[in-house]
């Protein structure tokens, strides 16, 4: 999947922009502040339905304007596309495949595949098990519209379970309804968790050989899921039904649903060791680096080749890892923003100088 060509109006410091992108390497360079960021972002969130930074899209609008646009024409295995996506500030966004509008959440996904790394990525490692969950949760729901659904309907039911504990008075009755509602969660709830165990298990396979090929066989990588036991769903659901029940009192007396998939965690090792608390800063970025190139992989073998951002990243590898990434990219899509670029390091490559949110081509 590539995109040739990219159509910003009133999106963040861009009042109305139109680029056309290279096949290989995209280089964006310039200072900070400037609008590096900015332009690569939109390719992000066609593809996610959300940013990567930590902000809601609405922030994404010209603070003067009332809505922003997102234009893009892609190229897939399929043919070439335009995406639509107009995004306004009183929620009633609007996204269209050619002209077609599309209304529900889950048929949005799946028309546009994009990776994205950056510095904040690190959070990955560092940050808390919620971080890890949506990092799973974004990239399966690109290559799922069922798994979007299966998220939303389990949410509701996990709002409604909790409200009832929260908000009930009557011990008899809500032992009765919770009965109802924890069926509810464990079937769904058994969906997820197995969903994210095969995803895992795929993305660990590819993020082995990339960590090996990126510390020159010295690094092993391992990934690990941790939620419900059982190897079918039909075991899965029957074991969080129990724990459900186990954990009821402690659940009452909390006012919130203690287990489940909305509490799971993701672990990384490196060589047998955990990577939050034992691994350098080096190890970490290049972690969450091997994790996002087995995302692109992972994708690519149910879907296509999704689209690679790297975002202002190569100042927090070293020269040796920058290499490799460099070797491992040819032949890619991919978006690099930095502050300053060899032309050299790289071939086929489109370099773009960016200033003040203009846009001049280098080549």
């Amino acid at each position: 999947m590539k995109i040739n060509k990219l159509k910003l109006q009133n999106f963040r410091n861009y009042e109305q922009i139109e680029v056309e992108f290279g096949e290989n390497v995209n280089c964006l360079v310039g200072r900070n502040a400037q609008g590096k960021t900015n332009l690569v972002e939109p390719i992000y969130i066609i593809s996610a339905l959300k940013s990567f930074r930590n902000s809601k899209l609405v922030d994404c609008i010209e603070d003067t304007k009332d809505s922003a646009k997102i234009i893009a024409n892609i190229s897939s295995v399929v043919g070439t596309k335009t995406i639509e996506y107009t995004i306004n500030k009183d929620g009633t966004n609007e996204y269209l495949v050619n002209h077609n509008k599309i209304t529900k959440k889950r048929d949005m996904y799946g028309h546009s595949y994009a990776v994205i790394f950056s510095p904040d990525e690190l959070k990955l490692v560092k940050g808390s098990p919620d971080v890890r969950r949506d990092f799973l949760d974004t990239d399966i729901c690109q290559i799922s519209n069922v798994y979007s659904d299966l998220l939303d309907r389990y949410d509701k039911v996990l709002q409604s379970r909790n409200k009832l504990l929260k908000f009930s008075k009557s011990r008899d009755k809500l032992n009765a309804e919770l009965d109802v509602w924890d069926i509810s969660l464990a079937t769904l709830g058994a969906q997820i968790t197995k969903t994210r165990e095969n995803f895992v298990a795929n993305i660990t396979r590819h993020a082995e050989k990339i960590m090996q090929h990126l510390s020159k066989n010295a690094e092993t990588l391992t990934v690990s899921y941790i939620g419900i036991n059982g190897e079918t769903k039909d075991e899965k659901c029957e074991n969080l039904l129990s724990a459900l029940k186990f954990n009821r009192a402690k659940d009452i007396e909390l006012g919130y649903t203690s287990i489940g998939p909305h509490r799971d965690e993701v672990k990384f090792f490196i060589n047998g060791l955990e990577v939050k608390p034992f691994a350098s800063q080096g190890q970490q970025r290049s972690v969450v680096l091997a994790l996002k190139l087995a995302e692109m992989e992972a994708i690519k073998e149910v879907k296509e080749e999704p689209i690679l951002i790297l975002d202002d990243v190569f100042s927090e590898l070293d020269s040796t890892r920058q290499k490799l990434l460099l070797e491992y990219l040819s032949g890619k899509q991919v978006f690099i923003t930095c502050t300053n670029f060899r032309k050299n390091d790289l071939q086929n490559l489109t370099k773009f100088r960016i200033k003040n949110a203009k846009i001049t081509p280098e080549n």
